[in-house]
């Protein structure tokens, strides 16, 4: 089982940011969660694996996941490093550890020393700060 994260905001249902975590990133794995942003209307959308998180954004192209774009590749270090020593355990834990941070004080989550980091800002630090985050399980 693979884990999904949606974070809304306030009572709106609506989807402001989804993160997934798999076991290793592949082509069919950005493609599920293109379709599953599309299909929810979320605009963002981080992919981790063990090396690295994908962020995803909906460039509102055409009325298709074909729209939603690959913005950049960040190592999964580089951003769970700022948990400290509550980056232990399986992925998944640490990433919903990480997204409470990001939820709580973006500013202690987003590494002030990487500038692949900082493109998190642009949309999905709005995204995610004061959100809910809700834990699903998806198919592998």
């Amino acid at each position: 089982m693979a884990m999904r994260y949606t974070l809304t905001q306030g009572i709106d249902p609506q989807s402001t940011l989804v993160a997934d975590v798999c076991d290793r990133i592949d082509d069919l794995a950005i493609d599920r969660l293109k379709v599953f942003m599309f299909g929810y209307g979320c605009a963002n959308g981080l992919l981790f694996d063990e090396d690295v998180c994908i962020v995803l954004r909906d460039a509102f192209t055409d009325m298709s996941p074909a729209s939603i774009r690959e913005e950049r590749r960040i190592p999964t270090r580089v951003l769970l490093t700022t948990l400290g020593s509550s980056n232990a355990g399986p992925l998944s834990v640490r990433v919903e550890r990480w997204l409470q941070l990001l939820a709580g004080s973006w500013q202690a989550a987003v590494p002030s020393d990487s500038d692949d980091a900082q493109e998190l800002l642009y949309d999905v630090v709005s995204a995610a700060t004061g959100a809910a985050i809700h834990p699903w399980y998806t198919a592998a």
